[in-house]
């Protein structure tokens, strides 16, 4: 069966079963393997990318499901300026990424500023980092970098200076 999608702003399609895994499709088929297969049930993040702008476990999405419909990894939206803020920060916090859980970590900040884009105050976002599943960052310091991604994105956006 062809599936057509949008892929990190092309439009692709790719012939296989319907109910094939997202992430292995990603992965042997276009060769973007920042979204990474390891407990297959949803639960670890390391395959998260966005499927129409709402991060997703693509271990647990079946291609079928991606039909139409936007699909943007990690490989693409750290070229983003979005990306960018959110990389910035964690070099700024001094946030060392392990190489598998970086796509829950990315996408999941993303969507939390954009939620929250006034966020100050790494005790506010508590609850959320410690429900991530990052295993290989304090937590403590991954609230620092939210905090400091915020404040990026909005200085590059809104012109607001670093005091404010």
């Amino acid at each position: 069966m062809k599936i057509s999608f949008n892929l990190n702003g092309e439009n692709v399609s790719a012939e296989t079963l319907p109910t094939e895994r997202l992430v292995t499709i990603l992965r042997n088929k276009f060769s973007l393997c920042l979204s990474k297969m390891r407990c297959g049930e949803g639960n670890c993040g390391a395959c998260t990318v966005l499927l129409d702008g709402v991060p997703v476990h693509s271990c647990i999405i079946p291609i079928y499901a991606a039909a139409g419909c936007e699909i943007i990894t990690l490989e693409h939206f750290l070229q983003t300026e979005e990306g960018k803020d959110i990389e910035q920060a964690f070099k700024q916090a001094n946030v060392k990424t392990c190489g598998f859980c970086d796509a829950d970590k990315y996408f999941s900040v993303n969507e939390y500023i954009n939620k929250n884009p006034a966020i100050k105050n790494s005790d506010e976002i508590r609850a959320m980092v410690e429900n991530m599943n990052c295993q290989c960052v304090k937590h403590q310091r991954l609230g620092g970098a939210i905090v400091l991604a915020a404040r990026n994105r909005r200085t590059r956006k809104n012109g607001e200076k670093h005091g404010k």
